[in-house]
């Protein structure tokens, strides 16, 4: 008796601190690993599983092998796997949890299968409530008209995001022969953009895609330029309708401008992909720079400082110098054009942006609070960004 109990405050010690940490609550500053509490799992669900199974027996003190008691050491050991496999992914592992439970009672102790669903019910009640819970959104609420979303990581953050972009796009397609689609291109962007291209429904041939920004004077191989980040993390890898590139080696800037000018009024956005900068910027519509009532489409921007340091920050340059001073951009009402506006924004760096984006005024000292008047966006966080707004 004193070792099950001891298991079982090994089990429920372990448990608890898994979801503290994947809460990440504001004050909780220190983060497990997660080996270490797979560990701890499998330690106390192997012990567990064994003792709980008679593979020793109390009366004679004698191990009792038999091929049903393995089976059912296996079994448990599945069963400790698929939580921390499936813990992250969806409610089926609480649909498949009570089955291979029952299983694994009937094979050992049928006289004991109606008391067993009844523990296993608030065992799944306990798992849901203190764990699986906060693996998913931490919260949800509304600020004026931006609806705001945050998720423990980054993978989910991205996962849910690209979920309900590819709702968006199937949706409009229902009564369109084609749309047309704005992304955004940085580092943030990677956990959206990969599992958009994961779904084998979307139908990219009546998709017609464009950007948001590209550097001025950059080499056109060179792998920062915004073009390229995109072809290789989405562009060149679905087949799109059509691929619209901002042409930043252009002789004639204002040209460019004009001309992709022409393209976005030709094809109006229906849904932006986008992110948020450190400085708060949307595109490269830096504080200064942005003009909620802009008269153009695209232009020539000048970076200020806390943007050009962000693009070191993501490892996308080696040294501030390394970056280009000037970029075309869509201005602010090219991008609010659209109908639906999924802002995707990720990690510490940006957890001052988002705050001043959610509870700052609506100015264009912070750009991005301009999504706080449209309808139809969406901010999407992780617990990094969002942890000033928990």
């Amino acid at each position: 008796m004193p070792m099950l109990l001891a298991i079982a405050a090994l089990s429920l010690i372990t448990f608890i601190l898994y979801g503290v940490d994947k809460r990440r609550a504001k004050k909780v500053k220190w983060r497990i690993p997660e080996r270490v509490l797979l560990s701890f799992s499998l330690l106390g669900g192997g012990i567990g599983g064994a003792l709980g199974m008679k593979l020793f027996r109390h009366k004679t003190r004698h191990w009792y092998f038999t091929l049903d008691n393995i089976l059912g050491v296996i079994i448990d050991l599945a069963l400790v796997g698929a939580y921390y496999w499936l813990l992250y992914r969806s409610d089926m592992y609480f649909l498949a949890f009570l089955p291979l439970k029952l299983l694994r009672i009937w094979i050992l102790y049928e006289n004991r299968l109606i008391f067993t669903p009844i523990k296993v019910i608030i065992k799944l009640v306990i798992f849901r409530l203190i764990i699986y819970k906060e693996t998913q959104m931490l919260k949800e609420f509304k600020k004026d008209e931006l609806v705001c979303k945050i998720y423990g990581t980054r993978a989910e953050m991205g996962a849910a995001a690209a979920a309900e972009v590819r709702a968006s796009i199937l949706e409009m397609l229902e009564s369109r022969e084609y749309i047309n689609m704005i992304f955004a291109a940085a580092p943030s962007q990677n956990e959206v953009l990969a599992s958009l291209i994961a779904y084998d429904d979307i139908p990219w041939e009546r998709i017609n895609a464009f950007h948001m920004d590209e550097y001025i004077g950059l080499p056109a191989t060179a792998p920062q330029r915004f073009g390229n980040f995109l072809k290789n993390a989405i562009f060149d890898r679905v087949p799109f309708r059509s691929v619209n590139l901002i042409d930043c080696s252009a002789t004639d800037i204002d040209a460019e401008c004009e001309r992709y000018s022409k393209l976005l009024s030709d094809f109006p956005v229906d849904i932006v992909c986008l992110g948020i900068g450190e400085n708060g910027h949307i595109a490269f519509n830096d504080p200064g720079v942005a003009d909620f009532n802009d008269k153009a489409l695209v232009k020539k921007a000048k970076l200020d400082l806390v943007c050009r340091q962000q693009q070191v920050n993501d490892g996308c340059f080696a040294s501030l110098d390394e970056v280009p001073e000037y970029a075309l951009t869509l201005t602010v009402p090219a991008l609010t054009r659209g109908k639906h506006m999924f802002c995707v924004v990720p990690a510490a760096t940006k957890a001052n942006a988002v705050k001043a984006t959610i509870e700052g005024p609506v100015t264009d000292m912070c750009p991005a609070s301009i999504l706080r008047t449209h309808g139809g966006a969406i901010l999407y966080c992780d617990a990094d960004s969002g942890k000033f707004v928990l």
